[in-house]
Order: C-alpha cells, then sequence, then structure tokens
C-alpha cells in the first residue's frame, strides 16, 4: 500500500515522490513516460502492427503513467495507424484483477494485432486470456508491456517490455535529497497564498528501452536521457527483459 503523501504533512522535511504527482512533496522524480509509450507504439509497428490498442491508467485516478498514452499516440498519429486508447477502473487496479475486462477487450475487437499495456502485470494477464481464447502471441497478437519486473521475464512467451529505469530514479532522489532540504528551509519565508510550499525539484529520468524476445524480434532501444534543468543525472544503462 503506497502511503499517502498527507501523512508527511507538518513534519517540516524534505519529501521526494517517485512516479507520481508532487501532491504535497518538496520534489518528484519521474521516468519519461511520454518516451516509453513512443517506444512502444513505434516497436509494435515496426512488428507490422496496424490495429494497436494501448491499455491505459485508471479512469478515476490521474497518474503520471497517463503519459504513456500520449507518447504512444502520437507515434500512431504520425505512422497513420489505426489505434485506441483503453483505460480501466479502480477495481481493476486495486485487486490486480484484469482477465475479465482484457477477454471483452479481445472479443470486442477481433482484428487487433497489437496492444501496449501500461503494466508487465497486465500484459502477463492478457497472455493468459490470449491462451483461452486460442489467439496465439506472437503470431496473431503483439504484445508490449511496461516497468520491466520479473514476471516478464517467467511468462510463455517472455513478455516484450519497455524498462523503466528504477535504480536510477531512486539514486537521483537519494542524491538531490539534501539540495531538496536546502530549497525547502530556503522557501519557508515564500509560501504560496494557499499556504503550501512551492516545489523546487522536479526530475524526468530516461532510460526506457523496448526488451524481450516475444516477437523474436530481440530488439533493444534506449530511449533519451531527459532531465528538468534543476536536476541533472547520469544516462541509465540499458537493460533487457530476459
Amino acid at each position: 500500500q503506497t502511503v499517502g503523501v498527507n501523512e508527511f504533512q507538518g513534519l517540516n522535511v524534505p519529501l521526494i515522490t517517485i512516479e507520481r504527482f508532487l501532491e504535497n512533496g518538496t520534489g518528484a522524480v519521474e521516468c519519461d513516460n511520454i518516451q516509453g509509450g513512443r517506444l512502444a507504439a513505434e516497436h509494435l509497428i515496426a512488428q507490422g502492427c496496424r490495429h494497436l490498442i494501448h491499455i491505459s491508467g485508471v479512469h478515476e485516478t490521474a497518474m503520471p503513467a497517463d503519459e504513456r498514452a500520449a507518447g504512444f499516440c502520437e507515434v500512431c498519429v504520425q505512422k497513420n495507424v489505426q489505434y485506441q486508447v483503453v483505460g480501466t477502473h479502480a477495481y481493476e487496479y486495486n485487486h490486480l484483477e484484469y482477465h475479465e475486462v482484457l477477454e471483452q477487450l479481445l472479443l470486442q475487437h477481433p482484428d487487433t494485432d497489437g496492444i501496449f499495456a501500461s503494466s508487465d502485470l497486465i500484459a502477463a494477464q492478457l497472455l493468459q486470456v490470449c491462451a483461452k481464447l486460442g489467439r496465439k502471441v506472437p503470431e496473431q497478437l503483439k504484445i508490449v508491456g511496461f516497468d520491466d519486473v520479473n514476471i516478464a521475464s517467467l511468462t510463455t512467451p517472455p513478455i516484450t517490455t519497455i524498462h523503466q529505469p528504477i535504480k536510477e530514479m531512486a539514486a537521483t532522489a537519494v542524491v538531490k535529497m539534501p539540495l531538496a532540504a536546502d530549497e525547502r528551509r530556503a522557501a519557508q519565508h515564500d509560501r504560496r497564498d494557499d499556504g503550501e510550499l512551492e516545489p523546487v525539484l522536479h526530475a524526468v529520468v530516461g532510460g526506457a528501452e523496448v526488451g524481450g524476445d516475444h516477437d523474436r524480434g530481440g530488439r533493444r532501444e534506449e530511449a533519451d536521457h531527459q532531465v528538468d534543468e534543476d536536476l541533472r543525472s547520469g544516462d541509465a544503462d540499458a537493460r533487457d527483459a530476459r
């Protein structure tokens, strides 16, 4: 369970959030979600897909991960490829259960030949649904996930996934914590009209890439490194789902 940032109100300590909006934080570190969405769409299109779906975030809650849809849509428009973005609901997100909605999605859109799932968990459940419906992956449907967590390498076939540079993001947050503390102290007498401190740090850490081999492409592709001018961090190392 993620701790709400309201729990830190009144503690007068710097708070750097990772892969979530600033809210009451002093600073935030996010991966380059837009670039991740671009990479997913580019990869699917390069594999010959022409009817794409992106399974996006939660309707009821805005998250930084929602920006993956923006990058995905941008590439699809540029390449003149048919696409749609399908959101999920809080119930699926909170219970980590997507099988029913995924099955309905495939039944309603039988011509779909490429899906970008906003997490490897969704992608893994999509593989199970495809097996149930007799849809062959990658022969009939190609799938790209996001995160590059362990489950991506444990499925059959393995999941092609966008690597999220978690270690680099964590390192950026730790290294910049002292700066956030200094900036917070300096801002104590410069509050906004609503009494909240202005955020002083925001970093977007690049390093996303396409990895994995379920499409037999063995493709690796690094995202551009992008960091806000207030924060600089080194390029992320390339990683591959195995």
